[in-house]
């Protein structure tokens, strides 16, 4: 991405499959070049025979953004669940 287009902002969504009767927290920590800035909480909510799908969004960025991104969707135990990258460019 372009700081141009990082201004519009950025949705990474995820497909979870969670068994009936689940519910749990989960939250999505955002990094830059390795260090985590952000943390937003997300739920989860299992059914029968359907997955899930949740998404964040992040449309404030710090200044400078320039540089390698990481996504990543955690449990309360910090259990890895999904995972996405991208990078912004001058």
């Amino acid at each position: 991405l372009t700081r141009a287009q990082l201004s519009e902002g950025v949705v990474a969504y995820v497909a979870v499959h969670a068994p009936a009767g689940l519910s749990q927290p989960l939250r999505f920590d955002w990094y830059l070049d390795g260090r985590r800035l952000y943390s937003i909480p997300a739920r989860i909510e299992g059914a029968p025979g359907r997955g899930w799908r949740t998404y964040t969004r992040k449309q404030h960025f710090p200044e400078p953004a320039l540089g390698r991104w990481r996504v990543d969707l955690l449990t309360p135990g910090d259990q890895l669940i999904g995972r996405l990258y991208f990078e912004v460019l001058p």
